[in-house]
């Protein structure tokens, strides 16, 4: 990985991208705890934990994906120019793959990502078709073929493996969600969703298109908010006890959904009243089986600066804000949740 100074050398210790393995939230039909109430503030603005600066000596032209690694630090995709940046604000740190023929030479049109503390880095490149398998210190480890381009890029918790999302455009018209998961060498694969055999039916007629779906990671699949269905967010999984969360009717009215994993809440996104301004929608992510806003909703957090979130994890969220056409400058705001939950 060449860093802003020009030099080729490994990461400055151990990048993650949100997972761990030891996170795993158990197995299948394992009695879970109880849950507990926690103090979350109803309604507060969020706070801003860094914004990068015009200095900066990278910054990204057409991101395809943006994955936090820690709320101080985020992987980006940018096909446009074929590079893979990892920009982390806070310590001035910058670095790149990719760009300008730069090493590795797996990197040609980098489109979505997957990162985990222990498995590396994942990019999925259009101009090889393939999943390549970096180390935690860049080097390429193995590649494997989709036979598909994937809209939507997880790694799993429970059990760690990877899911796609993808779309099934036998239809143009109504194009369908297809997510399938498979093991991290793209094995053994299994099919969560798909029109008509799996998953939940309410999203077999879901379009699967910009504003009418949007997709997260969950522990074990995809989070999913379709406008057909608005009221409800489904867990794409193969648990039997998937979740489901009943949205309030201000939330129905949704831009998209964001799942932060290490705090277990659901961020439903709704435009505010004034320009420029988010409300996000907290709902605890806990409980397992269908859950109303009676019991799940926390509460909500504002921004109000023009910002487009792509990524929540361990409290925050990270997105761009464009000061100028073309410039995509990466921002994480603290979001004010409880340190820890029960």
């Amino acid at each position: 990985m060449r860093s802003k100074h020009g030099n080729l050398s490994p990461w400055a210790g151990s990048a993650l991208f949100w997972l761990a393995v030891a996170a795993s939230v158990g197995s299948i039909g394992c009695t879970e705890p109880e849950v507990e109430t926690f103090e979350f503030e109803p309604f507060a603005e969020a706070e801003l934990r860094f914004a990068q600066p015009d200095s900066s000596p990278l910054r990204s032209f057409s991101p395809n994906d943006l994955k936090a690694e820690s709320p101080d630090a985020a992987w980006i995709a940018d096909p446009g120019i074929g590079a893979v940046f990892r920009f982390e604000p806070p310590r001035d740190d910058y670095r790149q793959m990719g760009f300008r023929d730069e090493p590795p030479g797996e990197v040609d049109r980098p489109a979505k990502l997957a990162v985990e503390k222990t498995l590396g880095l994942f990019t999925f490149d259009l101009g090889s078709g393939q999943v390549h398998q970096f180390t935690p210190d860049g080097e390429p480890i193995r590649a494997f073929e989709t036979g598909f381009v994937p809209a939507r890029f997880e790694i799993a918790r429970s059990p760690i493996g990877l899911v796609f999302g993808r779309i099934d455009n036998r239809d143009p018209q109504q194009p369908r969600l297809i997510v399938v998961r498979t093991d991290t060498r793209g094995a053994s694969p299994d099919t969560l969703l798909k029109p008509d055999t799996h998953g939940p039916p309410s999203l077999w007629m879901a379009i699967a298109s910009s504003g009418e779906l949007s997709l997260d990671g969950s522990e074990s699949g995809l989070w999913a908010w379709a406008e057909a269905v608005p009221d409800t967010v489904f867990d794409i999984t193969d648990r039997p006890d998937a979740r489901k969360r009943v949205l309030r009717p201000q939330d129905r009215d949704s831009m998209g959904i964001l799942a932060d994993l290490d705090r277990h809440i659901l961020w439903v996104v709704r435009a505010g009243g004034t320009p420029g301004e988010l409300r996000f929608a907290a709902y605890d992510t806990r409980e397992p089986g269908t859950v109303g806003p009676d019991r799940a909703f926390l509460g909500e957090r504002v921004t109000y600066s023009d910002f487009v979130p792509w990524d929540a994890i361990d409290g925050t969220i990270m997105g761009f804000r464009r000061p100028t056409p073309g410039r995509f400058m990466l921002v994480s705001y603290d979001m004010r949740v409880p340190p820890t939950l029960p």
